[in-house]
């Protein structure tokens, strides 16, 4: 095969390649939001506590106790506290600190425990309102770092 051919399918496999990480990303972001809201749905807190990984940032606070995150998460299940599973928007997390407040205690949550894994999810809530997910993302799992509920 002559070297032009040759470069023209590594140009366009690298294109392809490179074009399909972004759905891919998407995808996983989708379905990381429509399994929360599946949950909060469905009443599952306790599953959403075990996705859930301690020290954990509800609304820009650190919340230090494994109770404490899974009282979190009865209050919203018990109270029909309702989340889309709908995906508004998603991004990176790295830098994202300033979603879930401008404080030193939320820049240094996100010093310590986000990584290039994490990921930012908006989604809606029940009554229209804006909702955020911090998820880290590993190669089969997904965990819950922190949540930030509307403003």
């Amino acid at each position: 095969m002559p070297l032009r051919i040759r470069i023209i399918l590594v140009a366009a496999a690298s294109c392809l390649a490179l074009g399909s990480c972004a759905t891919i990303q998407h995808a996983s972001d989708r379905g990381a939001a429509r399994r929360v809201a599946e949950l909060l749905r469905s009443g599952r807190a306790e599953d959403l506590r075990r996705m859930s990984r301690v020290p954990f940032l509800i609304d820009g606070e650190v919340v230090p106790l494994p109770q404490d995150v899974a009282a979190f998460w009865r209050a919203l299940a018990e109270t029909g506290w309702r989340l889309e599973p709908s995906l508004v928007r998603s991004a990176a997390a790295r830098e994202g600190w300033r979603e879930f407040g401008d404080t030193m205690e939320v820049r240094a949550f996100f010093h310590n425990y986000v990584d290039e894994r994490c990921r930012i999810l908006t989604l809606h809530t029940a009554s229209g309102e804006e909702a955020i997910l911090l998820l880290w993302e590993g190669f089969l799992s997904r965990t819950i770092l922190g949540f930030r509920g509307p403003r």
